[in-house]
């Protein structure tokens, strides 16, 4: 992604946050703290582990680009 579309990204999720955030019920204990920060961070290491599996997929699909772009590159005129 280029800046200008990862600018536009953060804008239209920091929208999204406020219209859910006026939404939300805040938290009155520490206990509740507790859970919603926990539940962020599992949140947090789930994308992780997503943007991990399309990074590796991301990969595999360029290998077989350039594998097959070699091969029809190399094929004889029919």
């Amino acid at each position: 992604m280029n800046s200008t579309s990862d600018r536009m990204l953060r804008q239209k999720a920091e929208e999204q946050l406020d219209e859910r955030f006026h939404k939300m019920v805040k938290p009155e204990t520490e206990i509740e703290v507790e859970k919603l920060v926990h539940e962020l961070l599992v949140h947090q290491i789930e994308l992780e582990m997503q943007y991990e599996e399309l990074r590796q997929a991301d990969e595999t699909a360029e290998l077989a680009l350039k594998k097959y772009t070699m091969l029809f590159d190399v094929a004889p005129m029919g």
